[in-house]
């Protein structure tokens, strides 16, 4: 393919068909132009100089001739690459197209629609925000990964509002997303339905920061190694994930992510649900599999039903895992690790059902009986280094909900809560299904015993009515536990003992008032003694 527009009064060149090596003969010269419009004025200018005899001395190339100034960019599947100027009212055909002629410090803002397209960043630290991830979707056509960063791009190039799908990537560098040696900010993003040897989600490798927030990952695969929903492999920059959903995803080790290396900091996971991923069933790993010197901590997190267990190590790997306040399925019993490896079982870990709306339709959301609403924390310190939970959840709503409660594990927050409370009054029904019970007027414990087991000197337990199968012990406390009415009120031993005891030098301020006591048994070497 040739061009020959020289020596004429030309004033504009439109050269925004794409058309840039097929080009064999290129000669602008001998007109009136300054400025050449083409899709890649990056190419262009590397490419078609006064040197090489294809431009006058002093023309240059742009995308849009005269319109440095324009900093917000606009792609919508009804735009043009060769008419579009980029406006709202022109917009674009391709979000790759965008990336191209915006600057550092740009925003491309990208339409609900498909994009059947595999966009690079090229270094430009820029904003790429969809309309919305449930309806604004980029599709890589099994033609690589659907998205890369690999020219050091930092935390001000930003991916945020897309569904990213049918990535493909024979390299093992990630099938819908790579980032390599670059510290992005991955934001509101679903990324499902990609396959790599590696990563089928995506992978992080290099040295430098790189933060997802508010991503679910899932239905993912790694083909022919690790990390189904995430390969995070080395450097020296610390990777946060935030309120990040990584489900059925697999891959031969480390269903959900695999950690690799670590040179200086760590990897931190904070309000993370990890469940329904899987590992071969000959290697290991369904949530989290560490090799060589990893060291992921996990904080405020879910891993649940994940197979073959929910955390394994390369038997030679010299790794640690750090978790404080998760819900860890089988506890320390289902880590898979030797003397080589380090476990640190901080505070307020918990092997209890997190008890998900409906995991089996991929629905993550705490149901209102989660035992583990209010049960994460809202700072913490590992090594001298302070963290914080985030302020939302993966779908914006507060957190902790309602404000002045304790945050819930996982990536989403319950609507309902309970935080720190100091009595002097605890509250009791035996109607309350509260998990999260605190003993507040709004959060009743449903067990007497545990009124008494908070309550302080001079406090009172508040019993309404209803039957208490239970035998309560006052353990020294010289406090009031006072039933709503006697007749309604009951305490059932249920032959299992002495229905209440006092027995720790309780004195006259010790009070039991308002219940029916009943079905008390003792017995004492064959007698029976003090029902």
């Amino acid at each position: 393919t040739s061009l020959e527009c020289n020596n004429n009064q030309l004033i504009y060149l439109n050269m925004r068909n794409g058309a840039t090596d097929q080009l064999i003969e290129f000669n602008a010269t001998l007109n009136s132009l300054t400025c050449i419009e083409t899709l890649d004025p990056d190419y262009a200018t590397a490419n078609w100089t006064y040197a090489n005899g294809n431009i006058d001395e002093g023309v240059t190339f742009d995308f849009i001739c005269g319109a440095e100034d324009q900093t917000h960019w606009y792609v919508a599947t009804t735009g043009s690459d060769n008419s579009g100027s980029g406006t709202l009212e022109s917009p674009l055909a391709n979000i790759q197209t965008g990336i191209i002629v915006a600057a550092d410090g740009d925003t491309v803002s990208v339409a609900a629609g498909t994009y059947v397209e595999n966009i690079n960043f090229r270094g430009r630290n820029i904003e790429v925000v969809g309309e919305d991830r449930e309806t604004t979707i980029i599709d890589g056509n099994q033609a690589g990964s659907v998205v890369t960063f690999e020219n050091g791009e930092d935390t001000t190039a930003v991916l945020s509002g897309f569904t990213i799908q049918n990535g493909y990537n024979p390299d093992p560098k990630g099938g819908g997303i790579v980032v390599w040696n670059s510290g992005p900010r991955l934001e509101n993003l679903i990324i499902t339905g990609n396959s790599c040897s590696n990563g089928g989600g995506m992978r992080i490798a290099g040295g430098n920061d790189c933060r997802l927030k508010n991503v679910i990952i899932t239905g993912n695969t790694a083909t022919a190694g690790g990390g189904g929903g995430i390969y995070c492999d080395g450097g020296s920059g610390g990777s946060l994930l935030t309120n990040v959903v990584i489900s059925n995803n697999s891959a031969f080790y480390g269903g959900g992510i695999l950690f690799r290396q670590n040179n200086m900091e760590p990897k931190i996971l904070r309000n993370v649900t990890i469940t329904g991923n899987t590992a071969a069933s000959w290697a290991k790993g369904g949530g989290i599999f560490c090799e060589l010197n990893a060291d992921p901590i996990l904080v405020n997190s879910i891993l649940w039903n994940n197979s073959p267990e929910e955390i394994a190590f390369d038997e030679s790997a010299q790794a640690t895992i750090t978790i404080y306040r998760s819900d860890i399925q089988g506890g320390l019993g289902n880590i898979d690790a030797n003397e080589n490896h380090t476990v640190i079982w901080g505070d307020g870990n918990v092997d209890i059902d997190p008890v998900f709306m409906d995991a089996d339709s991929g629905d993550y959301h705490l149901s209102d009986l989660s035992p583990v609403i209010s049960a994460a924390t809202v700072e913490f310190t590992i090594d001298g280094v302070t963290y914080t939970a985030p302020t939302t959840d993966i779908e914006g709503n507060p957190r902790p909900n309602p404000a002045g409660t304790v945050p819930d594990m996982g990536a989403y927050e319950n609507e309902n809560g309970a935080g720190p409370y100091n009595g002097p009054v605890w509250y009791v029904d035996a109607s309350s299904e509260l998990p999260y019970a605190n003993g507040s007027e709004s959060a009743k414990f449903n067990k007497i015993q545990y009124g008494i087991n908070a309550a302080a000197a001079g406090d009172t337990v508040s019993v309404a009515a209803g039957t208490y199968v239970e035998n309560i012990n006052f353990n020294g406390k010289n406090i009031a536990v006072i039933g709503e009415d006697r007749e309604t009120t009951i305490i059932d031993g249920n032959q299992a003992g002495t229905v209440v005891t006092f027995e720790n030098g309780e004195d006259s301020t010790a009070v039991l008032s308002g219940f029916t006591i009943q079905n008390g048994f003792y017995s004492i070497l064959g007698g029976e003694d003090g029902g």
